[in-house]
Formats: C-alpha cells, structure tokens, sequence
C-alpha cells in the first residue's frame, strides 16, 4: 500500500512537471491570436463628490465663487426680500399682489374642488374680487347676464320686410 501511494504521488508529480515545462516552451502568443489587436484600456474611474458636503474654495476667486452659489443665495433671499421691503416698499406690494393674482389665476379653474376653508382659496378669492372691481370701474358687465327685449326682435323683423 505504502508503495501504490508513493507512486501517485510520483506521477503527480511528473504530471505537474510536464504541464509546467509544455506552459514555459509555448510562444507568448499563439499564431491564431498573433493579428488581433489589443484589448482596449479600462477608463480611468469617475470622482464623485458628496452632494451633502460642500467643496472647499481657495483663493478670492472661490470666495466670489462660493459666494454666488446657489445654496448661499438662496439662504440669502430672505434677507433681501425683508431689506427690500424697507427700502422699496411699493415695488415689494407690487411684487407681493403678483405673486397673490399668479397663484390664484393658476388655482381657479379648481375652485370648485378646493376645500372651503382653506389658505389656497383666499388666493382664488382675491384674484376673483379684483377682477369683478376692475369689471366695475371699466363698465365691463361680463359677469352679469343680459337677456334681450322680444319687442327688440319684431321691430327689427317688420323693417326687414318693408323693405322687401
């Protein structure tokens, strides 16, 4: 027994050999593969960045950079909005009462859907409100329903018929 297991290993062994020394006497590159050619480079791996964090900024240019971002104009609206309201006061009501008519002229056609109490429709009733004034200081009678006379009607038909 001591003697079938020692020649296993021995043509294992052997077999092992072989194989390396087949390996190390092939060419490189076969004849078959010899035209073709390379495989293309891997491209090199995009740089992410954190959308959370922000970038660090050196030098003035990336001060006036970091200034100008959108994150911090934004966070600086509100103060200007509230400056502007000292400094310019009716361009800021004017600037207010588009917003209000914007917002209600773009819910109105869901006025009958809202709820009756409710933020959104006072824009709805606003816009309504000025609209109906605007109406009446223009003579504009669009909201109101004319109906015409039947004694308007005869007198128009009876001209047409004399002067056939």
């Amino acid at each position: 027994s001591f003697l079938l297991f020692g020649r296993c290993t021995f043509m294992r062994a052997a077999a092992c050999l072989l194989l390396a020394l087949c390996a190390a006497a092939s060419p490189a590159v076969d004849p078959i593969h010899k035209h073709m050619e390379p495989p293309p480079t891997k491209p090199a791996r995009p740089v992410l960045r954190n959308p959370v964090s922000r970038p660090s900024r050196v030098g003035a240019g990336g001060l006036v950079a970091s200034l100008f971002a959108p994150r911090s104009t934004l966070a600086l609206l509100p103060a200007a909005l509230m400056g502007m309201c000292f400094l310019q006061p009716r361009l800021m009501v004017r600037l207010m009462l588009h917003a209000i008519f914007c917002i209600g002229s773009l819910l109105e056609p869901f006025e009958p859907v809202l709820p009756k109490c409710s933020v959104v429709r006072c824009f709805v009733s606003q816009v309504q409100t000025a609209r109906r004034a605007y109406e009446v200081k223009h003579g504009i009678a669009i909201g109101e329903q004319q109906f015409f006379d039947d004694d308007a009607e005869p007198e128009s038909s009876e001209g047409a018929e004399e002067a056939l």
